[in-house]
């Protein structure tokens, strides 16, 4: 089952809205209409692990400051679950014992703190 078509994502105050542009079953990629916002949702089963990506990636025209020509950039910001093919947890348990603990410590500080290269 896929996630709802379009997806929405807020950026510095504005909501893009995102239309699927591909689904092949284990991955879907939203894109906005000017091209400047993918949004993807993957799967992938190897070697005993299932990972679970959910990514946004932002493209932008920025000047150069030596040569002041525009050059196109690309940020990504992401998230990956791996977890075993056979867990022994149910969906729910994941969620609350991984990620939601992830979730509250990804502050507005912590995310500061983490694009200042603090570790």
């Amino acid at each position: 089952m896929a996630f709802a078509d379009p997806q929405t994502f807020d950026f510095d105050g504005d909501s893009i809205s995102l239309n699927r542009i591909l689904d092949d079953g284990l991955k879907s990629v939203y894109q906005s209409a000017d091209g400047k916002y993918v949004f993807t949702i993957s799967h992938q089963d190897s070697k005993g692990l299932i990972r679970r990506m959910v990514r946004i990636d932002h493209q932008f025209i920025k000047a150069d400051p030596l040569s002041t020509e525009n050059t196109l950039q690309t940020q990504s910001a992401y998230f990956v679950l791996a977890e075993p093919s056979n867990p022994g947890l149910a969906d729910n348990e994941i969620l609350l014992f991984l990620w939601q603990g992830l979730a509250a410590w990804a502050t507005d500080a912590n995310i500061a703190k983490l694009t200042g290269s603090q570790h």
